[in-house]
């Protein structure tokens, strides 16, 4: 694996997530662990993440579908298999899918998301093909975590449970792990966060990684699902996920802007458009659908303005944010606009600039904006800011989130207005 030439994964840079568009497609629904946080779902259009799709495509239907999101996204990059099973669970379906779209476009890259228990089986075929993007699931090295979280899998025609099932996972990755080395395949290692589970191994896991060749980690929170072993389970603080990410990254680069997309996620990664099926013909999801709610979009049009490093938290200080992120909302949607360039309002005490001035430069430069979200903001830029109608809050919680609440407080206000 190199770690170099990733520049045009949206998942690997964030620099690409704002550029490009990436497609999965959901022709894997079988797969040969369980894992017990996870509950696939193969006709749903209410819920955003992954392991959740509202179809199942054939290879076929899965080609028709990049010829028409490719004349759709222009700027579509990568094209990737992420579930909702595992993709090496179901290799007939995903390597004829991933054949067919190459026959009829040689520049297209390709992804797969695995647990990575069928790789080394496949690995021929992996690089016939010219596949040069990987995400494995590593969610423990220890055995005592791993049979916890993986409570069967399949060996071919065997069965595994308990202790024997977590032992095998744990093997299989790693021999994935070092058939992959010096290939000339970019890995990514997402791990997901688990409160009282897999938290105390977190940096553990992320050293092996790395030594193991990996380009880049995605520490995950855990989302907890109904119908799983872990329904009840807490989700991990937005900024405990933070600090995390943080000190990590002093180990490995993270990726930091993941929204745990769907199996049929279409478009830039900042703005998911899932797929489904009507009357044989396979067609996008509608627009209230993508806002998960299951409802007509309603609402006034609002614009918010993020302070944000990561593209996934709001975690900057406003003075020190050289572009915003710009999102429009609804009632019943979020939808990623642009990333916006601003200038930093604190750009240090040897600045010519006078501070009226900045204001004034960066107060135009938000002028269609109803409201501004930051990790901080000093005083005078936000009662500058307030003075001109935008609405400031300062927040750590995750982006959509944050934009809900500050939606629905500001539509309450202009109701009772």
């Amino acid at each position: 694996m190199t770690k170099t030439g990733t520049g045009d994964h949206p998942c690997f840079s964030l620099d690409a997530a704002q550029r490009f568009a990436r497609l999965h497609l959901p022709v894997a629904p079988a797969c040969n662990i369980r894992c017990a946080y996870c509950n696939r779902k193969f006709d749903c259009v209410n819920e955003s993440r992954p392991g959740v799709t509202s179809a199942i495509l054939s290879p076929g239907e899965a080609v028709e579908r990049y010829r028409e999101v490719k004349a759709m996204y222009p700027n579509l990059r990568i094209v990737g298999v992420a579930g909702p099973g595992d993709a090496l669970a179901n290799p007939a379906e995903t390597f004829a899918t991933f054949r067919g779209i190459r026959a009829i476009d040689r520049e297209i890259d390709f992804c797969f998301s695995t647990n990575g228990v069928e790789l080394v089986r496949h690995l021929d075929e992996i690089r016939a093909i010219g596949i040069r993007y990987i995400t494995m699931t590593i969610n423990s090295r220890r055995l005592d975590v791993a049979r916890i979280l993986y409570t069967r899998a399949q060996d071919g025609d065997a069965h595994l449970r308990g202790p024997d099932a977590a032992r095998f996972v744990l093997k299989r990755q790693e021999e994935a792990l070092d058939a992959l080395q010096g290939l000339g395949i970019h890995l990514k290692i997402n791990t997901i966060y688990i409160p009282g589970v897999n938290d105390a191994e977190i940096g553990e896991i992320v050293r092996y990684v790395k030594e193991k060749g990996a380009a880049i980690a995605n520490i995950m929170p855990f989302i907890p699902t109904p119908g799983t072993w872990f329904e009840n389970f807490p989700m991990v603080s937005h900024e405990t996920l933070a600090k995390v990410q943080a000190k990590m990254a002093e180990v490995l680069p993270m990726m930091r802007h993941c929204r745990q997309c769907r199996a049929d996620a279409v478009g830039n990664v900042l703005n998911e458009r899932p797929v489904f099926v009507r009357n044989d013909k396979v067609t996008e999801l509608p627009d209230c659908a993508r806002g998960a709610s299951g409802r007509p979009e309603t609402g006034e049009r609002l614009r918010f303005a993020v302070a944000s490093g990561n593209g996934y938290l709001v975690d900057l200080h406003f003075g020190h944010a050289l572009d915003l992120l710009v999102y429009d909302a609804t009632g019943t949607s979020i939808t990623f606009v642009e990333r916006r360039e601003v200038g930093k309002y604190c750009p240090g005490p040897d600045a010519c600039e006078d501070p009226e001035d900045r204001m004034r430069r960066v107060a135009e430069k938000l002028s269609d904006c109803h409201g501004l979200l930051a990790m901080r903001i000093g005083d005078s830029p936000r009662r500058a800011l307030e003075r001109r109608g935008v609405t400031v809050t300062m927040t750590c919680n995750r982006i959509e989130d944050a934009i809900r609440e500050v939606y629905a407080a500001i539509a309450r206000r202009r109701a009772h207005a």
